[in-house]
């Protein structure tokens, strides 16, 4: 089994058997790219529709410090 394989299937076990009943102090490797996800993370992944824009965007990427119980505020100025 190679690394990367390796690391999917320790990311998929450690979903079916629960953060809460491990020690781990996180997640395995690619644990925020896949998983357990909730229909609205599924929809927003695969049904995004195509934004067609001539104003100036910022895209932000948040991946590997993000987890579901953090509270964010977000400031539009």
């Amino acid at each position: 089994m190679s690394e990367t394989v390796s690391f999917k299937v320790e990311a998929a076990v450690i979903d079916f058997i629960g953060m809460e009943n491990l020690l781990n102090l996180q997640g395995g490797h690619y644990s925020n790219d896949f998983g357990i996800k909730t229909a609205e993370e599924i929809s927003a992944m695969y049904e995004a529709s195509e934004l067609n824009t001539s104003k100036p965007i910022l895209l932000i990427n948040i991946n590997k410090l993000y987890r579901k119980d953090m509270s964010c505020m977000i400031a539009i100025v």
